[in-house]
C-alpha cells in the first residue's frame, strides 16, 4: 500500500480528555497541504455542530498512521484504509483507526460502531449500532482477520498490537481454590501481563490471569476444572446466530461471587445448575448463593440445536455430569421470561485452529448458516479536502460491507455514553461438556464474570433491538489523487448506516443492565491502563497549584506526578524500564502517583537487580520533577492573608 504523503487526522476524544493517547477514534483523509507534519496543525480540541455530545474533535497531520500518538500505543487497534485500487497497493484515499472492541461514534450520524472477532479463527466483524452503548445492533459485516492484514475490495484492514490471549479464571471465593469460570480473551494490551495473585475485580469476582499465544481452551479447561462438569457458552451478534461472538466455560454447581453491576448492587452471587428442565443460571442477593433470588431470578436453557431467542444450542455426548440429572444434554437457546443471556466481554477475541476445533467436536456451531460473502465498499461519509482550517468536515470510515437479510429498521434513541467496554444483545449457545473428555467446539465466554475493572469503572450494558437501516450520504464528491488518474466517489454510490441519537445520558451514567454477568474485566486482559477513562478531574485543595498536562517522554500526563492516577502510573512505568512484574505490581497494589513517589527500594525487592536499579533511577528523576513543580507553585502562590 502506498501511503499518502500527507494525511489529515480527525481525532475523537471524550469531552474532558483532549490529549494524546486518549483518543477513541481517528479518521484519515487526504489533504492539499505541502509538508504536512505532526506540528503543522495544532492539536486543539473543539466542539462542532456535527460532533456528538460528550465528544471533542481535533485536527492534526500524520505521515505514518500506524505510529500516530493519538490512541494508547499499547492498545489493540484496527486500521482500515481505503486505497485507490491495485489490490490495496494504491494510494490511500481515506481510512479509520479504532481501538478493538470499543464502542465509538460514527461521524455525522447518530450511529456507533464496534469491532468484534470470531473466537476460533479470528474473523473480525464490524457492527453498527443505533445507541451509544453498542447494544442495539443495526448491521454487521465481515471485516478482515484479527491475526493478519487483509485486503477486501481495495480496503486494507490491519490489526495493530495483536499479542495472543489473556486466560482469565474466576473462582468461587477469595481463596481462589475452586474455579467457576474460564475464558480466553485477546490481550487488549501489549504485552499481555499475567497476574497469579488472587484479586477481586469491580464485579466482585475473584480472578487470576495467565497468558497464552494460542487458543487452547479445551486443554486449559481440562486442567482447570478437572472432573467438574462444565458447560460452554457461545454468544452471537445477531438473532439468526450467524455471526459468532464470545465463548466461555462455566462449571455446574459452583457458586461464585459476582455483582451484576446493578446500580443498587442487588446481586452478590450466581450459580449454574443442571435441573430437570435443563441448565439454569440463578442469581442471589446474598453471598454463597443465599438470600433472596434476584429478578430475573434465573435464566433457563431447555433446548438444543435451534437458534431461539438469539441463541443456538449444542450438546456434546459423554459428559461426566450425565448421571447428575436427566437434562444435562438439553442445553440452551431459550431464555426464561424473554430475557436474553448477554455475557459481556469487550475486547474479547479468541483464536485456535478451526481444524483442531472441528476435530474435537461432533458439531460445528459456527460455520452453518454462513453469511453472504458479496462485498461492496461502503463509506460512512467523506470529508471535503482539508483546507487548513480547524472546522470539522465529515470524515471517512473505510469498510467492506455485505447485505444483512435479518435486520429491520430501528428507531432506538441513544447517545455515546462512555468509552464502552461492552457488547450488544448477544445470543447464547451452551454446549454441555465433560472435562475428562475432549470438549466440543472449544471456546470461552466473553465473561461469565464479566466486569470492567480498573479506575474507569464499569459501563453497564442493556439488551437492545436488532435492526438495520441505510441512508444515502449527502456529501460532496470526493476526488482522491492516484498515480496518473483520480478515483472519484460520489453520494450516489456511497451508503451510510443510519441511526438515531436523542439519548441525553451522561458519560458517567450507570443504568441497570439486562446482561447476566455485567461487563468485561479490562484489567484481567491487560486493559487496565487504557487511559481514556482514567484521568481524574484534577481538582485539588491547594489552589496555588495549577495542574497542567506535560510531556513525560512519549506520554502526556498531569505535570505534578504526585496526583497521577493508578493508570497514569501504569503508563509511565511501561515507558520507563518497568518490567512486566513492575506493571503487574502497580496494578495489583493500586499504586497511584503519591504512592509511587513514596516507594522504598526494599518494596521493589521482587524485581531482578538490573530492572530494580534502572527503575529506581527513573523514579528518583521523577521525584525531582515533582519537587520542582511544587517549588514553582509555592513561588507563584499569593502571600498569606493576615486578619487583624
Amino acid at each position: 500500500m502506498a501511503m499518502a504523503v500527507n494525511l489529515t487526522t480527525t481525532i475523537w476524544y471524550p469531552a474532558d480528555k483532549c490529549m494524546e493517547s486518549y483518543a477513541v477514534r481517528i479518521d484519515y483523509t487526504t489533504n492539499s497541504l505541502n509538508g504536512c507534519g505532526r506540528q503543522t496543525v495544532p492539536l486543539t480540541c473543539s466542539s462542532e455542530p456535527t460532533t456528538p455530545a460528550n465528544f471533542l474533535i481535533a485536527t492534526g497531520c500524520t505521515d505514518a498512521p500506524p505510529t500516530n500518538p493519538y490512541i494508547d500505543a499499547s492498545w489493540l487497534q484496527v486500521q482500515s484504509f481505503a486505497t485507490s485500487g491495485n489490490g490495496c497497493s494504491g494510494n490511500v484515499v481515506g481510512g479509520t483507526q479504532l481501538p478493538y472492541h470499543q464502542c465509538a461514534p460514527v461521524p455525522n450520524t447518530a450511529s456507533f460502531t464496534r469491532i468484534s472477532a470470531e473466537p476460533v479463527n479470528g474473523t473480525m466483524y464490524l457492527s453498527t449500532f443505533s445507541d451509544s452503548k453498542c447494544t442495539s445492533r443495526v448491521n454487521t459485516t465481515e471485516f478482515g482477520n484479527l491475526k493478519a492484514a487483509t485486503c477486501l475490495n481495495d480496503v486494507l484492514i490491519k490489526p495493530i498490537n495483536y499479542a495472543g490471549y489473556a486466560v482469565v479464571t474466576t473462582y468461587s471465593d477469595a481463596n481462589c481454590k475452586v474455579p467457576a469460570k474460564l475464558q480466553y480473551l485477546p490481550s487488549i494490551q501489549t504485552p499481555c501481563t499475567p497476574s497469579t495473585i488472587c484479586s477481586q475485580n469491580n464485579n466482585q469476582e475473584f480472578i487470576t490471569t495467565t497468558c497464552d499465544k494460542t487458543y487452547n481452551l479445551a486443554a486449559t479447561s481440562k486442567s482447570v476444572f478437572g472432573p467438574t462438569t462444565a458447560v460452554t457458552v457461545q454468544t452471537y451478534l445477531d438473532p439468526s446466530c450467524t455471526y459468532p461472538d464470545d465463548r466461555f466455560d462455566i462449571a455446574l454447581g459452583v457458586c461464585f461471587s459476582t455483582n451484576w453491576q446493578y446500580s443498587d448492587n442487588s446481586i452478590s452471587s450466581a450459580i449454574a445448575l443442571n435441573t430437570t428442565d435443563g441448565v439454569r443460571i440463578s442469581f442471589f442477593s446474598g453471598s454463597g448463593c443465599q438470600g433472596k433470588s434476584v429478578s430475573p431470578d434465573s435464566i433457563l436453557f431447555p433446548a438444543m440445536g435451534v437458534c431461539t431467542s438469539q441463541a443456538r444450542v449444542f450438546y456434546t455426548p459423554g459428559s461426566g455430569g450425565e448421571s447428575s440429572g436427566p437434562s444435562i444434554g438439553l442445553i440452551a437457546g431459550g431464555v426464561a421470561g424473554g430475557v436474553v443471556l448477554i455475557l459481556l466481554i469487550v475486547g474479547a477475541v479468541w483464536y485456535s485452529r478451526k481444524s483442531k476445533a472441528v476435530a474435537e467436536s461432533n458439531v460445528d456451531p459456527v460455520r452453518d448458516e454462513r453469511i453472504n460473502k458479496t462485498m461492496t465498499l461502503q463509506f460512512s461519509q467523506y470529508p471535503t479536502e482539508y483546507s487548513g482550517q480547524s472546522s470539522y468536515s465529515p470524515q471517512p470510515v473505510a469498510h467492506p460491507t455485505q447485505n444483512s437479510s435479518h435486520s429491520q429498521p430501528t428507531a432506538q434513541p441513544t447517545q455515546y455514553s462512555q468509552y464502552s467496554h461492552q457488547q450488544q444483545a448477544n445470543q447464547t449457545q451452551v454446549i454441555a461438556s465433560n472435562n475428562l473428555t475432549e470438549r466440543g467446539y472449544a471456546a470461552y465466554p466473553r465473561s461469565v464474570h464479566g466486569s470492567t475493572h480498573g479506575s474507569h469503572g464499569n459501563v453497564p450494558t442493556r439488551m437492545g433491538t436488532t435492526s438495520t437501516s441505510f441512508q444515502a450520504v449527502d456529501t460532496a464528491t470526493i476526488a482522491s489523487a492516484t498515480i496518473g488518474s483520480a478515483a472519484t466517489y460520489t453520494a450516489s454510490n456511497i451508503n451510510v448506516v443510519g441511526g438515531f441519537n436523542d439519548d441525553t445520558a451522561a458519560m458517567s451514567d450507570r443504568t441497570k443492565p439486562a446482561n447476566v454477568f455485567g461487563e468485561f474485566n479490562a484489567v484481567a486482559i491487560g486493559a487496565g491502563n487504557l487511559r481514556v477513562n482514567n484521568v481524574s478531574n484534577l481538582e485539588y485543595n491547594n489552589e496555588s497549584i495549577k495542574v497542567h498536562e506535560s510531556n513525560f517522554g512519549k506520554l502526556v500526563l498531569p505535570s505534578l506526578p504526585s496526583v497521577w492516577t493508578v493508570n497514569d502510573v501504569v503508563a509511565w512505568t511501561q515507558e520507563n524500564d518497568g518490567s512486566s512484574e513492575m506493571v503487574a505490581f502497580v496494578r495489583e497494589q493500586e499504586i497511584d502517583g503519591r504512592a509511587l513517589l513514596l516507594l522504598t527500594e526494599g518494596q521493589l525487592s521482587f524485581l531482578k537487580v538490573g530492572s530494580r536499579v534502572k527503575f529506581w533511577q527513573k523514579l528518583n528523576e521523577l521525584r525531582e520533577v515533582n519537587a520542582s513543580v511544587l517549588a514553582t507553585a509555592d513561588e507563584l502562590a499569593p502571600p498569606p492573608e493576615y486578619v487583624a
